[in-house]
């Protein structure tokens, strides 16, 4: 997952976190491709007869998502644009807003299914910036 601008202090922070969830939504290409990459994933992952090297092979990809969003929130903490907080919550949206704007995209409702796109994603990382995300408690 590229991550190349997430160091680049001369672009706003917002603008950088924007830019690197983007990059996630890539794969999904076009409408088509979009429809085609869920089936297949559904088809593989989803399906009650999966095997356990399947599942385990989703597993990894996910956690590489998790790990890799996580770092870039991190980043950004250590840099103080970010304020300090449950890093892992906001990962969770983050992912969240690409998976629904991923399968949207496999199902657009209208032409400016980009712009709505864009604007989704801009409003999860404005999210990011200013709802306090506290830290949890340790159990």
């Amino acid at each position: 997952m590229p991550d190349e601008r997430i160091r680049d202090t001369s672009v706003p922070p917002r603008e950088r976190l924007r830019e690197c969830i983007w990059r996630l939504l890539e794969p999904f290409g076009a409408p088509a491709e979009a429809r085609e990459l869920w089936t297949n994933l559904l088809r593989m992952f989803a399906e009650a007869e999966a095997d356990t090297n399947t599942r385990a092979g989703y597993a990894v990809l996910m956690a590489e998502a998790e790990r890799r969003v996580g770092a870039w929130l991190a980043i950004l903490e250590e840099e103080g644009a970010l304020p300090r907080g449950d890093n892992a919550r906001r990962t969770d949206l983050l992912l969240t807003i690409v998976d629904g704007l991923s399968i949207a995209r496999a199902m657009p409702l209208s032409e400016m299914h980009l712009e709505n796109e864009v604007a989704t994603l801009s409003l999860a990382v404005d999210a990011v910036f200013d709802v306090d995300f506290p830290l949890r408690p340790m159990p």
